[in-house]
């Protein structure tokens, strides 16, 4: 049997906002959450999208969801948007 952990969630823009605050920017995002995807991918903030160098998902097309500043490329179900410079 599994063992029940229980564990805080935040939100992807407050955990973003905590990382920019320490660091000023992020190399790279990789989302994975078992569907969620698509959810996740569109609630990130516009005003963070310039402090993302680069996104990697796994699940379904979130590619209507990341500016065009990004490029896109895919492989099977795994997408990567890299921020164009």
């Amino acid at each position: 049997f599994y063992k029940k952990e229980k564990c805080e969630v935040i939100s992807i823009n407050s955990c973003i906002s905590k990382i920019l605050k320490k660091h000023g920017k992020i190399d790279i995002i990789k989302i994975d959450n078992e569907g969620e995807e698509l959810e996740t991918v569109s609630s990130i903030d516009k005003k963070f999208w310039n402090f993302i160098d680069c996104l990697n998902v796994d699940g379904e097309s979130v590619q209507e969801f990341v500016p065009s500043i990004f490029s896109y490329s895919k492989v099977g179900s795994a997408q990567r948007f890299y921020r164009n410079e």
